[in-house]
């Protein structure tokens, strides 16, 4: 694997069970991040690292080649988008301004299904469905 990840940040919680889901940045505060809990979330990356308690390390990958967890079926070749869990789903409808927009981050470069962690390259797109 080869990705770039961001330096210097930190979990906001035990954050161990979502290794290789999407996380966002904190609101509360600088450099802290957590795990997806919306559709709207701004995706920062995908966790690729385990931190167990608040204030450690969080290795996040943002463009580049890593492992991510599945929330359904995914050929590889699709695109693909962060669900609202922060699991990786086929991003199969796109459209402009409607309520099926989807907010592609990257391909899939391995096919599997629920729960399977695959490779995907991640493309750097980050921000929030729309």
């Amino acid at each position: 694997m080869s990705y770039f990840s961001v330096p210097g940040l930190i979990a906001d919680a035990d954050i161990s069970a979502n290794q290789f889901e999407s996380v966002k940045m904190g609101t509360a505060t600088d450099m802290k991040i957590s795990k997806f809990a919306a559709n709207t979330d701004s995706f920062l990356g995908v966790l690729q690292n385990k931190p167990s308690a608040d204030g450690e390390p969080a290795e996040v990958a943002y463009i580049g080649v890593c492992k991510a967890r599945l929330g359904g079926t995914v050929t590889r070749g699709d695109q693909i988008e962060p669900a609202a869990d922060g699991e990786m789903v086929s991003a199969t409808e796109i459209t402009d301004g409607g309520a099926a927009t989807v907010h592609v981050v990257g391909v899939a470069l391995q096919s599997g299904v629920d729960q399977d962690v695959v490779l995907v390259l991640l493309n750097g797109n980050q921000g929030n469905h729309s």
